[in-house]
C-alpha cells in the first residue's frame, strides 16, 4: 500500500482518487481520526507546521488557542524556527508571536534533544508512542480527551497512614457509595454517611471537644467533603492527615459494625478507637526500629526499612536528582558529591509546563551534562522515579515523553561517560528534592556550588553523619 498511494505523499497529505481499493478508502476515510492521536516529537523542527501540526500535548497551538487559520499571519512558520542555534527555545520570539502566557510555558515544557534529532511521530495516546487498536477505539467513541484533567486527590497515597486507609480514602474519593443505617432517614451517600448524617456528625464533635481535630477541618462546613480533603492537604502538619484518616476509617468500621454485627453506634467510642489505632501505628514502627538484628545492623522488618543517603567511593562522583511538580510549575534538581560528602554542584531549574516524569528525566540529564562541563566521567546516578531509571537501562520501553532525554545520556554513554544507575527511595534523596522544590521560585536553570540556604545546610549536613529515615512498606 505505500508503493502504491504514499509514493510521493505521506498520509496526511494524499489526495483520493476513485480508483482506490475498499480498504485504503476506509483507511482515507479515518485518517483525521488518527492524525488525531499521532504526536510530532520535536527534533531539529523543520518538519513541523507551528500553528497546524500536533506536537504540543497532541494538538496543534491552533486548537489549544481555538485561533482561526484566517487570523494568523504567519501559518507557514515551521517550529524549527523557535528554536536557537544553541538548541533551547526562543522566549522572546515565542512571546512576541504568541499572547498566551501558559501556551509559552507548555512550549517551554516540550524537551529539546541536546543532540541533534531528526522530527518524528509516535502515537500519542499510549505512553509507549505505539499504536494499539484499543487506545484508537478510546480516542473514536471520546473516551480519550486532550483536555482530560488528572485526578486531583493522588496526595492521599503519600499520607502517613495504614495502606488499607489509603484504599479506604480512594474509594471515598471515587464516591464509591454504600448505605449507611445510621440516622434511618435519608438516602445515603458516603457525602451523607462523613459529613451530613445528623448521628455520625457526633463523631466529629466528640474530637472537637477533646481537641482532636480544629474546628477548621469539620466537615459540615464544606459545601462537599471533597472541598474538606482539598483543605486537609494544604495543611503543613502531617499528625492533622494522619487523625483525620483514621478518624475517617473508624466511623467507617464502627458503620459496618452496625450493618454486619448489629452493633450499637457510639460515638465517643469510635474516636476512642481512632485514637487507639493511631497510638498502635506508631508503637509499631518505634517497635520496629529499637529491634536489634540477631544477624548484625541490617535494618527491620519486610514492613519497614530504614534508608538514609551513602557516599560514593573515591574517584567517584555521585549525581542525585529529583523533580516536583505544583499546580503552577514543574520544577527539578540535582546534586553532585564526592568520597569526601562535599558538595561539588548544585542545580535547580524550572521546566515550564510538563508532567513530573519529564522533569525528574530533565532534571537528571542537566545534572549529568554540569557533571561532564566539570571534567567528570565516572559518576553514580540516584533517584527516586524508577521509570527514569529503568529506561536508561533499557529494562522497559522508553515512553515517549522522555525519549529524547535517555537518548541523550545515552549518547553521553556510548562517547565514554561511566555512570551506573541506581533506584532509591525518596528519605535517601532528600537534598535533592530540596533542591527541585527551590525550582518553583526560578525562571530557568541556577547551577551552583555554594550551600546558598541554612534549610539546605541542614539537610546536607544530616546526609554526612547518617541520619536514617524510616520507609514503610518494602
Amino acid at each position: 500500500m505505500r508503493t502504491k498511494y504514499l509514493y510521493d505523499f505521506d498520509l496526511f497529505r494524499c489526495p483520493r482518487r476513485s480508483t482506490d481499493s475498499p480498504v485504503w478508502k476506509s483507511i482515507m476515510k479515518n485518517r483525521d481520526l488518527l492524525k488525531s492521536g499521532f504526536i510530532w516529537k520535536v527534533g531539529k523542527g523543520d518538519k513541523i507546521s507551528f500553528w497546524l501540526d500536533n506536537w504540543l500535548e497532541n494538538r496543534s497551538p491552533l486548537d489549544i488557542t481555538g485561533t482561526a487559520k484566517a487570523d494568523i499571519t504567519n501559518l507557514d512558520i515551521q517550529v524549527g524556527e523557535f528554536i536557537t542555534p544553541q538548541g533551547n527555545w526562543d522566549v522572546n520570539l515565542l512571546n512576541s508571536t504568541l499572547s498566551y502566557h501558559l501556551i509559552v510555558q507548555k512550549i517551554l515544557g516540550t524537551t529539546l534533544s541536546v543532540f541533534p534529532s531528526d522530527d518524528s511521530f509516535c502515537w500519542g495516546i499510549n505512553s509507549s508512542g505505539k499504536f494499539s487498536t484499543k487506545s484508537a477505539t478510546w480516542l473514536a467513541h471520546g473516551v480519550y480527551s486532550h483536555t482530560t484533567s488528572k485526578w486531583p486527590f493522588h496526595w492521599i497515597w503519600k499520607i502517613d497512614t495504614m495502606p488499607k486507609i489509603k484504599i479506604f480514602l480512594w474509594q471515598l474519593c471515587h464516591n464509591i457509595d454504600p448505605s449507611c443505617p445510621l440516622c434511618l432517614s435519608n438516602i445515603e451517600l458516603l457525602e451523607h454517611l462523613f459529613k451530613d448524617c445528623l448521628v455520625a456528625s457526633q463523631v466529629w464533635e466528640a474530637a472537637l471537644t477533646h481537641r482532636w481535630i480544629p474546628s477548621s477541618i469539620f466537615p459540615s462546613r464544606y459545601a462537599s467533603l471533597h472541598q474538606c480533603l482539598d483543605h486537609i492537604r494544604l495543611s503543613p502538619t502531617p499528625l492533622l492527615k494522619q487523625r483525620f484518616s483514621f478518624l475517617l476509617w473508624s466511623l467507617w468500621k464502627a458503620r459496618n459494625a452496625t450493618v454486619f454485627k448489629n452493633d450499637i453506634f457510639n460515638p465517643l467510642l469510635c474516636l476512642i478507637q481512632a485514637k487507639k489505632k493511631l497510638q498502635q501505628s506508631g508503637e509499631s514502627e518505634l517497635v520496629c526500629q529499637s529491634i536489634p538484628s540477631i544477624r548484625g545492623p541490617s535494618p527491620t522488618s519486610s514492613s519497614t526499612h530504614l534508608v538514609r543517603w551513602y557516599s560514593p567511593p573515591p574517584g567517584v562522583i555521585k549525581l542525585n536528582f529529583d523533580g516536583s511538580l505544583s499546580p503552577t510549575s514543574p520544577a527539578g534538581g540535582f546534586i553532585l558529591c564526592d568520597h569526601t560528602e562535599r558538595p561539588l554542584k548544585m542545580g535547580s531549574c524550572f521546566y515550564g509546563t510538563t508532567s513530573i516524569l519529564v522533569e525528574e528525566a530533565r532534571a537528571l540529564r542537566d545534572g549529568l551534562q554540569v557533571a561532564i562541563q566539570a571534567g567528570i566521567r565516572n559518576l553514580i546516578i540516584e533517584g527516586d522515579n524508577k521509570i527514569v531509571i529503568q529506561a536508561i537501562e533499557g529494562i522497559i520501553h522508553t515512553p515517549w515523553h522522555i525519549q529524547h532525554i535517555i537518548d541523550d545520556i545515552l549518547q553521553w554513554r556510548s562517547q565514554g561517560i561511566q555512570f551506573i544507575t541506581k533506584h532509591i527511595f525518596r528519605e535517601a534523596n532528600m537534598v535533592a528534592d530540596w533542591l527541585s522544590k527551590f525550582g518553583h521560585s526560578l525562571t530557568g536553570l541556577l547551577v551552583t556550588d555554594i550551600c546558598f540556604s541554612p534549610s539546605l545546610s541542614k539537610i546536607l549536613d544530616e546526609d554526612v553523619v547518617g541520619r536514617a529515615l524510616v520507609r514503610r512498606g518494602v
